[in-house]
């Protein structure tokens, strides 16, 4: 290569450029979800639906998961 040497180069973006979906967005909550394990000892006539169908009433709509074991 000498100093008087020229080079061009021609790029076409278009083809440069990966067609992909436009990416979904959802805010980070401002409240992290929050797991709790609970142990309760309990009496045997009641069910595990029982134990469920309270948890949601005292849950509302914050309780998204309850798994009774």
């Amino acid at each position: 290569m000498t100093k008087d040497d020229i080079y061009v180069l021609e790029l076409s973006i278009d083809k440069l450029m990966v067609k992909t979906k436009p990416v979904k967005f959802k805010p980070a909550s401002k409240y992290p979800a929050i797991n709790k394990d609970l142990a309760f000892i309990i009496n045997k006539d009641i069910t595990s639906s029982q134990i469920k169908e309270v948890i949601k009433k005292a849950g509302g709509r914050l309780l998204t998961d309850i798994k009774v074991f």
